[in-house]
């Protein structure tokens, strides 16, 4: 048994009270006056025991008064007896079981009981030393949030590159731990495209813990070389230009969305280097259709069309190469949901495989809607006796005063 506030135990004290009236009180019995002792014979003293019997049983009534008060004020507690023990996970990336930073924590929670599985779908036996693997952090949050009488600790990079999708929930059985890395700044050709004429577009990328930024600088290629070779860089492909024709349909009352569609398409393109076409009504000539109208299109290969959904995410598939939008667009949308990336990870798919060495971490303030919202709980190991004590404190109240009345004390 535990207790919220101690400090009202100190109120046990008083059943000091009730004992010392009880011992220094003595009732007078009742005076009968007869004229004569001769026909009066003595008796046992069993009607003297049953009146020192319901006084007794008068003091336990007011003793067990106070006590269920006093533990009421308490805040009294009861651990559960048929509590399940719940299964501990240590949950951890591949990779971090190798940085030194998470070694001294990976062996004390082991040392105290908990089992190491790798952050990977169904939570496999972690196996040390293993390769860094892609995961979606939020759809294994999920997987997290269904198991029964679990707690978790999460030991993971955060990896920004790792969070798709919608921002989720972290559970309230799952404890979620940010591994910083020492990791100096990494550069990387991203591309390198070629252009009419002797020009080369290069994209370089500067990746940290904090931010990637991206640079596009033109170098010539005289030569015509198929690969370029860098300083301080691994050599980069020179592609063709890639182009993709894109008809964008839409009607009255969908212009703020036409023209936040063709600015999404406009980044892509200059952050790609693929050359994006954008053509205006219905085309069949086009790599790709964007419908947004109030009407549901007649559905084409390769088509991204609007259909009002009440949840969901932004871009939704809907088959092979059919995606569904579940909103309207605007700004805030736009940007909430991540527009640009996923639009462009549908219409540039090669160029989505997070093969580059992005390092950009998210902060647990972001990467988290809220925590504690959903998931199974593990069940509370204390009951609480306020309730309880509360009902006896009337009952014996109830019990007592009818004991003293029928004693008339």
């Amino acid at each position: 048994m535990s207790f919220l506030h101690p400090a009202y135990l100190w109120g046990l004290l008083t059943l000091t009270i009730p004992i010392a009236i009880h011992l220094l009180s003595r009732k007078e019995g009742k005076v009968i006056r007869v004229g004569s002792l001769r026909h009066i014979d003595e008796s046992n003293t069993s009607q003297f025991k049953s009146i020192r019997l319901n006084e007794f049983l008068l003091l336990l009534l007011r003793l067990l008064m106070i006590s269920a008060l006093v533990l009421f004020l308490s805040g009294a507690q009861c651990t559960n007896p048929n509590l399940v023990k719940p299964t501990r996970w240590l949950v951890i990336e591949n990779g971090v079981d190798q940085e030194p930073m998470a070694a001294n924590l990976i062996d004390s929670l082991t040392a105290d009981g908990y089992e190491t599985r790798q952050l990977a779908s169904g939570f496999p036996l972690l196996k040390r030393g293993a390769e860094k693997n892609a995961v979606n952090y939020w759809q294994l949050s999920d997987e997290l949030a269904r198991l029964n009488n679990h707690h978790v600790i999460v030991m993971a990079y955060n990896h920004a590159r790792n969070f798709v999708g919608k921002r989720r929930t972290l559970p309230s059985t799952v404890q979620w731990i940010v591994v910083d890395t020492e990791v100096t700044n990494t550069r990387y050709a991203v591309n390198a495209v070629q252009l009419p004429g002797d020009s080369v577009r290069l994209q370089v990328a500067e990746t940290t813990p904090t931010a990637t930024v991206r640079s596009v600088s033109f170098i010539n290629n005289r030569s015509a070389n198929k690969w370029l070779t860098l300083r301080g860089l691994d050599s980069v492909a020179v592609e063709d230009v890639t182009t993709i024709k894109i008809a964008v349909q839409s009607d009255k009352g969908f212009e703020k969305d036409k023209e936040i569609m063709i600015s999404a398409l406009n980044v892509i393109s200059d952050e790609s280097g693929v050359a994006i076409v954008v053509e205006n009504g219905e085309s069949k000539s086009v790599d790709w259709t964007i419908s947004l109208t109030r009407e549901m299109p007649v559905l084409r290969t390769h088509h991204i069309y609007y259909q009002a959904q009440l949840n969901g995410e932004l871009l939704e598939p809907t088959g092979p190469t059919n995606y569904r939008i579940t909103k309207r667009i605007t700004n805030e949308v736009a940007l909430k949901d991540n527009l640009v990336i996923n639009l462009g990870g549908i219409l540039l798919p090669a160029l989505s495989t997070p093969d580059q060495p992005d390092r950009r971490v998210l902060a647990e303030q972001m990467a988290w809607a809220a925590t504690g919202g959903v998931g199974e709980t593990v069940r509370n190991a204390k009951t609480d006796l306020s309730k309880y004590l509360l009902i006896a404190f009337f009952a014996l109240w109830i019990g007592e005063r009818l004991v003293a009345w029928r004693k008339n004390q």
